[in-house]
């Protein structure tokens, strides 16, 4: 089985290295790139340059004992690379009490005297499955003095050496093994001389057995980013489920989505991070989960502002809001807000009437411009889209009407009522009344006769609210209202009123499909 070993990622801390075409370097974007080259310094910190070898790892405290979940190497397939006085790695990884087990961990990283210099470390590192028969293969150190033996170093986590340390005794670039446990393996391995111990190959992730991992791990969570004065911490919850990560890459923008400021892996599985020193302005930061099969997505994306270069508003309102619904299910886009202060999330509002918030005031958690509800119960909503950051609230976006589970009604009702007919007109979505055409037959009302037509419209439709509605009309001489409500798809009816002079008129009035 062949294992993929992650691309070296272009770290922060060589960005921010002063250079003539280096971010750090140009005065006039200093404040811009800081929190950059802050992030950038403390991987400088962290990871070192590689000039010395990394400390030898000691023995673990305890070993579990299992016949199957250990990096569980048996004897080597091929007898050359041990003599038969070495460790049996199997019994070792199963809680074995021979000290040869960890005898790679006393090996001395410079010897005294010694004529001879350490070597650079194997290339190529790799680890290979057959089923539970494993093969390391790696390339000898192309500088040094030679080679006398190499130190092979397996963990349970990246950069761990807490399964085994031992040497091959051999200078033969390979080694194999059968026997071993299903599970993941971080597998490394050094050069030995009489002059020392190199730093390490490459790692490479081992799966043996169906147990392994072979895809990205999940994405992480709940991002919290924070600031006091000039110090940032980021804060975030592992991938749940999926494969394990080996690092989260720690992206920053200057704007929603980008990476521009930061793009760099923690190098850890911690689950927090913290700068000093960061630059005023206004970051867009997100998380990612590594291992060596690929990068999950992204966590919700935190806006971090720091100092007071950063925005202390409310965000402007989005726009170009529209809404769908297939049967139950429902879509909702729109367009984020232009200019002023960065939202961090969105606020979703609907109500039973144009305005209201009395279905719904929910904060959406993310800066997506979209939204998919399912299983919504049948009716007409009145919905509306708001920007939050820390500082507010926006106001709201377009009001769209969407109708959910209504069955469509006819474009055009004809009701008859005692002063004659009456046409109302919907618009195509059925939920408001657009015009109202009145046809009265010899009608009289205290002073007024009335007979013929009279049509009266509205731009924004007089608007229908759980099936019902209520038009008020100013007529020539009179006025008239019409108040309804629709029983069903096919009937409605309702009541109407009518003032002349002082008199009043009223009666009632019915309609059918």
């Amino acid at each position: 089985m062949s294992v993929r070993v992650l691309p070296t990622v272009k770290t922060l801390a060589s960005i921010g290295r002063s250079r003539p075409t280096s971010h750090c370097g140009v005065s006039s974007m200093k404040q811009t790139l800081a929190f950059l080259c802050a992030i950038g310094s403390l991987l400088a910190a962290a990871c070192g340059d590689g000039s010395t070898s990394p400390a030898a790892p000691s023995q673990p405290a305890s070993v579990v004992s299992s016949g199957t979940s250990g990096f569980g190497i048996g004897q080597p397939a091929t007898p050359s690379l041990f003599g038969s006085g070495e460790a049996d790695l199997a019994s070792c990884l199963r809680g074995g009490s021979d000290p040869a087990c960890f005898s790679g961990s006393r090996l001395s990283t410079r010897a005294v005297g010694a004529a001879t210099t350490a070597p650079e470390a194997p290339l190529n590192f790799s680890a290979t499955a057959s089923g539970s028969t494993v093969l390391l293969t790696w390339t000898a150190p192309v500088s040094g003095d030679p080679v006398t033996t190499y130190v092979i170093e397996a963990g349970s986590r990246s950069g761990a050496s807490d399964l085994t340390i031992i040497a091959t005794n051999s200078t033969a670039p390979a080694f194999s093994a059968s026997g071993v446990g299903a599970g993941t393996y971080y597998v490394r391995v050094r050069a030995q001389n009489a002059g020392g111990v190199s730093s390490p190959s490459n790692e490479s992730i081992l799966i043996v057995g169906t147990g392994g991992c072979t895809t990205p791990p999940n994405a992480p969570g709940g991002l919290v980013t924070s600031a006091s004065g000039t110090a940032v911490t980021l804060t975030w919850m592992p991938s749940v489920g999926g494969c394990a990560p080996t690092a989260y890459l720690l992206q920053a923008g200057s704007a929603p989505g980008q990476g521009d400021l930061a793009n760099s892996s923690t190098g850890t599985t911690a689950t927090s991070y913290v700068a000093q020193d960061v630059g005023a302005g206004t970051y867009y930061v997100r998380i990612r989960a590594v291992n060596a099969y690929g990068t999950s997505g992204p966590s919700n994306e935190s806006i971090l502002i720091v100092g007071t270069g950063g925005c202390t508003s409310p965000p402007n309102p989005p726009g170009g809001l529209v809404t769908s619904a297939s049967g139950t299910t429902v879509t909702l886009t729109w367009t984020a807000p232009v200019g002023g202060c960065a939202p961090t999330a969105y606020l979703l509002q609907a109500g039973s009437a144009p305005g209201l918030s009395d279905l719904a005031n929910s904060n959406t958690g993310t800066m997506a411009t979209s939204y998919v509800a399912q299983g919504v119960g049948a009716s007409t909503y009145y919905v509306r889209i708001r920007t939050v950051n820390a500082y507010g609230t926006s106001g709201p976006s377009n009001e769209s009407i969407l109708v959910v589970g209504v069955p469509p009604r006819p474009e055009v009702w004809t009701a008859t009522a005692g002063f004659g007919t009456f046409e109302l007109t919907l618009n195509p979505a059925g939920t408001a009344i657009t015009q109202i055409a009145y046809h009265f037959q010899t009608w009289r009302c205290g002073g007024t006769t009335r007979s013929g037509g009279i049509t009266v419209s509205s731009g924004s439709g007089w608007p229908i609210t759980n099936q019902q509605f209520s038009i008020e009309n100013s007529l020539s001489g009179f006025s008239m209202s019409i108040r309804g409500s629709f029983a069903s798809s096919v009937s409605a009816s309702g009541s109407w009123s009518a003032i002349s002079y002082g008199t009043g008129c009223s009666g009632t009035w019915t309609a059918s499909k």
